[in-house]
Order: C-alpha cells, then sequence, then structure tokens
C-alpha cells in the first residue's frame, strides 16, 4: 500500500445542523443499506448537546476521512463532502479542483455566509493527502459536457 502524503489542514465553521444535514444525511440516504458497512458501530453526533457529542462527531468525521481515502465511497459523495467543507485546493493543484464548485444563485450563496455569522469558534480540519486525490479523481471522471 502506497503511503499517505502530508496532510491538508484548514479552517471551517460549520454548525452541527449543518454537518448532519449536508452530509450525515446525504450520506445515509445515497448508501441506503450500504451506509452500515462503513458506519457501523460509529454513531453520527447526538441532536442535543450531550456529553459525548464531540468525540461522536471526530469519530464519525475520521470514518468518512477514511472511507473517502480508501476510495469506498462514491466519488459524488466525495465531492460532496470536500464542497461542503469548503476544502482548499491542495499546493500545486490545477485550477480545475478549485472551479469544480457548481455555480449557486446569490440567495443560495448567501445563505452559508449568514449561518457561519452565528456559528461557533472555529475547529481545525485535517484530511489525509488521499482525500484530495479522490477530489481530482471525482473531477477527472465527470463527464464532459455536450457542446
Amino acid at each position: 500500500l502506497a503511503k499517505p502524503g502530508p496532510g491538508l489542514e484548514w479552517r471551517v465553521d460549520r454548525k452541527l445542523q449543518h454537518l448532519r444535514e449536508g452530509l450525515h444525511d446525504l450520506i445515509k440516504r445515497d448508501l441506503g443499506k450500504d451506509y452500515r458497512t462503513h458506519f457501523d458501530g460509529v454513531p453520527f453526533a447526538r441532536r442535543v448537546a450531550v456529553a459525548g457529542t464531540t468525540a461522536r462527531l471526530d469519530a464519525w468525521c475520521s470514518r468518512l476521512a477514511q472511507a473517502i481515502s480508501a476510495k469506498q465511497l462514491p466519488p459524488s459523495l466525495a465531492a460532496r463532502t470536500l464542497q461542503l467543507l469548503d476544502t482548499p485546493a491542495p499546493p500545486g493543484a490545477p485550477p480545475a479542483i478549485v472551479s469544480a464548485a457548481p455555480a449557486q444563485s446569490p440567495a443560495a450563496a448567501a445563505a452559508p455566509a449568514a449561518k457561519a455569522a452565528a456559528a461557533p469558534a472555529q475547529r481545525p480540519v485535517a484530511a489525509p493527502a488521499p482525500v484530495a486525490a479522490a477530489a481530482s479523481s471525482a473531477t477527472k471522471e465527470a463527464p464532459a459536457e455536450s457542446p
């Protein structure tokens, strides 16, 4: 097996509800019964702020990163994860990765900014280098648009 390269670190504000709706619920829906294959024994954070919420969220996100790095999830879910977390392009990446996010309406683009203003303090997000590679392959595998 190839050794993972250096990790990529950045900061992003996301509320638990945003992570639940934008990642967990989407991934669970898209994977269906296969969700248990990847996340069995690693529950997502509870809806209420109780002891253990951070530990559960950290464990679930670690499992998500492992599944993406091992290319066990569809490229669309890997791309959605990278978009939701505002993943920066790795150093030396081609510009196509940076512009891979779909265009948003002004109202949709303003909604995350309003949520971010009320978000908790930033926490570092770290992803192993293979996650960035998954984004690259997802971008390359996208079908070209017809003229």
